[in-house]
């Protein structure tokens, strides 16, 4: 009797493994692979091909921080809007924000970090010395998402680095079901910036490495590209070997 018994379950289990076997075989993405001899095969996922994927448009806000606004205000600083053109408008305002339209760009998942580039209008501001007259323009933004750079023309001049943020993790900050980038971060200002603007305004109103803008925006990813896929994001095969086989094992399979 105990010999019956002991010889249904072993091929109780021969049956389960062999439908679980090929069960994963089924799925196009799992690969195989067994070297002679051994028991048990290894399976592993395919890695899906990752790509940069372009970006479709948004809105970036850049907002003072307070430190930098109390800073100004303390050397008699205000701001004004430059157009597309270059020219300071002759509105001068106390405010502290900055909205910029995304030009072009793309985003990348580089080593799970967020990557890429993104080009804002030619739009910019200018900051305003009330008391000697002074001003500096800064305009044309680029956020080199790669190296963690804001960069920005300072007086039409060559290209300078405005400031640093920290890089995000890409899953963090992308909602593939959204189709959209999140950005929310910080910009500490370079001593080259801080430098070249204190200059051009005759007073002392940055220093190198204190924060400067506070960056939120949400920009438009290119519907036609798969997220999950291109960026790499967290994907899991979730098998229902009793629904693919036709028959009960009391569980399912996961992979990833």
């Amino acid at each position: 009797m105990s010999s019956s018994i002991r010889f249904a379950s072993r091929r109780s289990r021969v049956l389960v493994t062999a439908a679980t076997a090929l069960a994963l075989a089924a799925v196009p993405a799992v690969a195989v692979a067994a070297p002679a001899g051994d028991a048990v095969a290894h399976r592993a996922v395919t890695a899906p091909m990752m790509t940069d994927v372009p970006v479709d448009g948004g809105i970036t806000t850049f907002s003072l921080s307070a430190k930098a606004q109390a800073a100004l205000k303390a050397k008699g600083v205000v701001l004004a809007d430059v157009d597309t053109e270059g020219n300071v408008q002759a509105h001068v305002y106390g405010g502290a924000k900055l909205s910029l339209g995304v030009k072009a760009g793309a985003v990348a998942n580089v080593k799970g970090k967020l990557g890429g580039r993104i080009q804002y209008s030619g739009a910019g501001v200018a900051f305003v010395n009330v008391k000697t007259k002074k001003f500096v323009k800064v305009t044309d933004f680029e956020a080199d998402l790669t190296t963690g750079t804001l960069s920005a023309r300072v007086d039409g001049d060559a290209t300078v680095r405005l400031g640093t943020f920290v890089r995000p993790n890409v899953s963090a900050v992308v909602d593939a079901h959204a189709g959209l980038l999140n950005l929310n971060t910080n910009i500490s200002v370079s001593a080259d910036a801080a430098a070249r603007l204190n200059a051009a305004l005759g007073a002392d109103c940055f220093v190198g490495g204190s924060a400067l803008l506070d960056v939120r925006g949400d920009i438009s990813l290119d519907a036609k590209v798969d997220l999950n896929v291109a960026l790499g994001l967290k994907l899991k095969v979730d098998l229902d070997l009793g629904a693919i086989l036709g028959i009960r094992l009391g569980g399912r399979a996961h992979i990833g």
